[in-house]
């Protein structure tokens, strides 16, 4: 596997502009979770694949099976090659280019600070993808997208305050606190989201347990009362909620501590 990407790289060097090379080159890259290394490629048209958004369907094949362990008796017909498979993690790859994932980062490894800052702004906030026609956090942890948000934000913040001076007053006087505040709720967010799905996952038929001193209080059942708290968390973990929100998530679930978290943050905003 090393040796081909390197193969793809020193092919592509020679070649910069060869649209096949690059496309070869990034999605090798993708698939790996090697985005450091891929917003490095030499080529022209790296920033069109940052930004290009999912590939038709045709091109997704292509790839798929260019990634998959059968690739070569794949490639030796259009039907061997729309029969094979996808490789397991290539719907998360295919996924992170549609919302944005990489083009922030490029930005930023060129330098072009203002831009990246922007660009992080938007992955944090943009909606969830789901080209597969699943839900967006099919692969992997329920709670990544909602991470992956965080850190674009804490990003896009490093990115304003690397922009200096004329890169603040492009973006706004008020970019950086903005961003660092998101962040900070986000973070609250995220552990009202795991609190919940701890409740969520929790065993109703023990006595005595968090969940069930819950369920008494509100008078339901604790099987449904579960149930309920974990599609609460997943709904939870889709989006950045408003500060309002997540507090009432963490109210109505009697997580107090995450309660007074989200309280101690509002303060400053004399939110309530």
């Amino acid at each position: 596997g090393e040796g081909w990407s390197r193969l793809l790289r020193e092919a592509l060097r020679q070649a910069p502009s060869d649209e096949l090379l690059l496309d070869a080159a990034a999605w090798w890259l993708l698939y790996g979770n090697r985005e450091e290394e891929l917003v490095e490629l030499a080529s022209p048209r790296l920033e069109a694949f940052c930004a290009a958004g999912p590939p038709p369907e045709g091109g997704r094949r292509v790839w798929a099976a260019f990634l998959s362990p059968a690739a070569g008796e794949a490639l030796e017909s259009w039907e061997a090659l729309a029969a094979t498979p996808e490789p397991a993690g290539f719907g998360e790859a295919v996924s992170r280019l549609s919302r944005g994932y990489l083009l922030p980062r490029l930005l930023f490894r060129r330098g072009q600070y203002v831009e990246a800052a922007t660009a992080f702004s938007t992955q944090a906030v943009r909606a969830a993808s789901a080209p597969d026609g699943g839900s967006a956090g099919a692969e992997g942890s329920k709670t990544r997208l909602l991470e992956e948000r965080i850190s674009a934000l804490s990003l896009a913040a490093t990115a304003a305050k690397a922009a200096g001076s004329d890169g603040a007053a492009r973006l706004g006087a008020d970019f950086i606190r903005a961003a660092d505040e998101q962040a900070q709720l986000a973070r609250l967010q995220l552990g009202v989201v795991l609190e919940l799905e701890r409740l969520g996952a929790a065993d109703p038929a023990v006595p005595g347990s968090a969940l069930a001193a819950l369920a008494a209080s509100k008078g339901v059942p604790a099987s449904s009362l579960a149930a309920d708290l974990a599609s609460q968390a997943e709904a939870a973990a889709g989006s950045l909620l408003e500060l309002t929100a997540v507090f009432k998530l963490a109210w109505d679930a009697q997580l107090w501590s995450a309660s007074l978290a989200v309280l101690d943050f509002a303060a400053p905003h004399r939110a309530y």
